[in-house]
């Protein structure tokens, strides 16, 4: 059964986060879990989403959540505006609460444009993760850390995204 819709049609935050998402090329919008997701073959931009342990709130109800680069992560979150959202926070995931004051429009769309890029980047991630699985096979010889290294690939983020990516290994298709 699918979620119930948790956004209204006619948020003028939710049209403004449209706008910008959906002149990106190649973006499309999907509802997933009641909330608008935007995509090009990766999600890179929600709009709304719930508070870590209180899942009823609506605190969040009209945020931009973006996955930003590592790097700019701790940047952000030194920003009291950016909180980490339930569920895909633990992924990464940041939450801009859109109510709070008056949104800066060219921020979000810069936002935006860099957790499109971002979501590329972990893409690109998997391809090369999904090669280095299929190189080793089902098991993972003591020569996997050695081919991930020769891939380029952060063991951490390796071990991070392996499960995700072994359970999504026909979706990605390698290059």
């Amino acid at each position: 059964m699918p979620h119930p819709p948790r956004y209204f049609d006619d948020d003028p935050y939710l049209h403004r986060v449209r706008e910008i998402a959906l002149t990106l090329p190649s973006a499309r919008e999907k509802i997933s879990h009641g909330r608008p997701n935007f995509f090009t073959v990766k999600v890179f931009a929600m709009y709304g989403a719930v508070v870590k342990g209180d899942h009823a709130s609506q605190a969040l109800a009209r945020s931009v959540v973006i996955l930003p680069d590592a790097a700019e992560r701790a940047a952000l979150l030194a920003d009291r505006r950016f909180v980490v959202p339930g569920y895909v926070g633990a992924y990464g995931w940041l939450a801009l609460n859109l109510a709070n004051g008056i949104p800066d429009w060219t921020e979000v769309a810069e936002l935006i444009d860099r957790a499109v890029a971002q979501a590329q980047r972990v893409l690109e991630e998997a391809r090369k993760l999904r090669q280095v699985l299929l190189a080793v096979g089902p098991t993972m010889p003591a020569h996997a850390d050695n081919s991930m290294r020769a891939a380029g690939l952060d063991a951490l983020a390796v071990e991070k995204s392996a499960q995700l990516v072994l359970g999504n290994l026909k979706e990605i298709k390698p290059r």
